[in-house]
């Protein structure tokens, strides 16, 4: 792309599930050298994402400023449907609210977005976005789109496809194969590192958004090699690999932001680091099975492990005929799942429902709003959610000699609205301190299964909040008292003179103070 006069006046780079801990920890020791500077010399903050449901809530939040009881959801592409005992897709007509993006396309600014997860194609003519180019999570295996059109083929054209394509479906068994893992992230921040220097080149949009995703990825697939206490650390694979792959990501990450941070000269740039990663210590593939317990009804742990053999199948298909199978797997998998793994959810007065590995959600079967409900509104479904709380309080993981339970939420109080109905009832927050293969207490007595690291996820994401940054002429260094995730979208509107109404936080007014006088950033210990 040939330079232009540059318009752009906010570039805002997104880094998905950058854990904050380890940019600290690794700017301390200088290997992180651009975020060790943001840290000195940006003002910068906590946010504090959605409780319980982190990894499917944060990014709607952030883009839209509402939070999950209004936008009922909370999982990633996939959900539980109120009205049936299905998870399907998030259905795309479900765009209540409006991201930042569309809000300022409609007030006649220009938008570029690429890789936003979790995000709805954009219909506004001022905004140009790409979904899934290389992403963490696409809606679609090995499939992108974008608006307009032609833009996803120009993009794989110019710049190439993703080099690592779905990263849970890496096949990950000796060094050689984290190795070319490894490289293969690294490969895919510097195209778009250089896609993200060309747009910022030509400087034809007033918003330029970008999401890195390998932070994310890596994560989940190399914690292991990082964590020497985690039950399949490696240190031979490591020694041959000759150091940490999950710090040469962040390196590479923070090599790329260095280069972006030089190239907008006096832009504002804001970082968004997301949410936290760590060891993928989970007791929700146990949690339907301490349900069944407590019901005094059978496990179907047979019909569980035929389930689990077919998503091995599935992962060890070849990329391009998963590519071609995903939409009839996405029509019939659910009623498949759904009949083998949790068969008569209907006569049940609870079950479980999919949130993710850290948290676990559950479903009182509600009279009025399931289509077989079990139990009466009020009374007695304060009853059944107190007297569960107490049984999960009181399972033990027999591996630590801990509660298996840290915290029991009640969705619907923590984030009300008008989908809150579409929330989980409850939300089982795990004690991750050590692997949980077993559970037990007076009520269920004791189960065990091992928990498996499902296609060599290792890694998890924690409850832990998001990080972020902001330079800009106009602001002196300094560190903010936590912020919510959903009080940065109408900021981010604000700092481009927009109203961003009917969000459910407010414009961070530290952001949005006047130049100063002399300009620049002073440094801050």
């Amino acid at each position: 792309m040939q330079a232009t006069e540059r318009k752009t006046r906010l570039l805002l780079i997104g880094l998905d599930s950058a854990d904050r801990h380890l940019i600290e920890e690794w700017s301390a020791d200088g290997s992180l050298p651009a975020f060790r500077r943001l840290l000195r010399s940006s003002l910068r903050g906590d946010t504090r994402n959605p409780t319980g449901m982190v990894a499917g809530t944060v990014w709607p939040s952030f883009y839209t400023g509402v939070l999950p009881g209004r936008t009922g959801r909370f999982r990633g592409t996939t959900q539980f449907v109120t009205g049936s005992y299905e998870h399907a897709d998030i259905d795309f007509g479900r765009r209540q609210f409006p991201p930042f993006w569309d809000v300022l396309a409609k007030a006649g600014l220009r938008c570029t977005v690429i890789d936003a997860p979790y995000a709805f194609l954009s219909e506004q003519p001022n905004v140009t976005q790409l979904v899934d180019w290389c992403a963490h999570s696409p809606w679609r295996d090995g499939v992108s789109f974008s608006n307009p059109p032609e833009l996803a083929r120009r993009v794989r054209q110019d710049y190439g496809r993703d080099p690592v394509g779905k990263c849970d479906f890496a096949r990950l068994g000796d060094a050689a194969d984290f190795r070319r893992f490894t490289e293969g992230l690294i490969q895919r921040i510097e195209t778009k590192l250089r896609l993200t220097l060309d747009l910022l080149d030509a400087g034809d949009t007033d918003l330029l958004f970008n999401v890195f995703s390998e932070c994310h990825c890596a994560g989940h697939q190399l914690w292991h090699l990082h964590d020497a206490q985690h039950p399949l650390h490696d240190a031979g694979i490591l020694a041959e690999l000759g150091g940490d792959p999950l710090r040469e990501v962040y390196r590479a990450m923070d090599r790329a932001l260095g280069r972006l941070l030089e190239a907008a000269g006096d832009i504002p740039v804001l970082v968004f680091c997301s949410h936290g990663i760590g060891p993928a210590y989970s007791g929700t593939h146990l949690l339907d099975e301490i349900l069944l317990k407590l019901e005094g009804r059978p496990s179907p742990r047979r019909r569980q492990g035929l389930a689990q053999a077919m998503v091995a199948a599935w992962t060890g298909l070849p990329q391009a005929l998963r590519t071609a199978l995903t939409p009839l797997q996405k029509k019939l998998w659910p009623k498949l799942k759904a009949g083998l793994v949790q068969p008569g959810k209907a006569q049940r007065r609870f079950f479980e429902i999919i949130v993710n590995d850290a948290a676990g959600g559950v479903r009182i079967n509600l009279k009025g709003r399931e289509p077989a409900g079990t139990v009466e509104p009020g009374a007695e479904y304060d009853e059944v959610c107190d007297w569960l709380e107490r049984q999960l309080r009181a399972v033990v993981n027999p591996g630590t000699g801990k509660p298996l339970v840290a915290r029991v939420l009640r969705s619907q109080q923590l984030y009300p609205g008008e989908h809150s109905h579409w929330l989980p009832d409850l939300l089982i927050v795990w004690d991750r301190s050590g692997p949980i293969h077993e559970a037990e207490s007076p009520a269920i007595g004791r189960l065990s299964r091992r928990f498996v690291f499902r296609n060599h996820r290792t890694g998890d994401h924690t409850e832990d909040d998001g990080l972020f940054f902001f330079v800009s002429p106009a602001i002196s260094p300094a560190r903010l008292d936590e912020v919510s995730v959903a009080d940065l979208p109408p900021t981010i509107a604000a700092l481009l003179g927009v109203d961003m109404p009917g969000t459910d936080g407010r414009p961070v007014s530290a952001m949005l103070r006047e130049p100063a006088r002399d300009g620049g950033l002073a440094e801050v210990s």
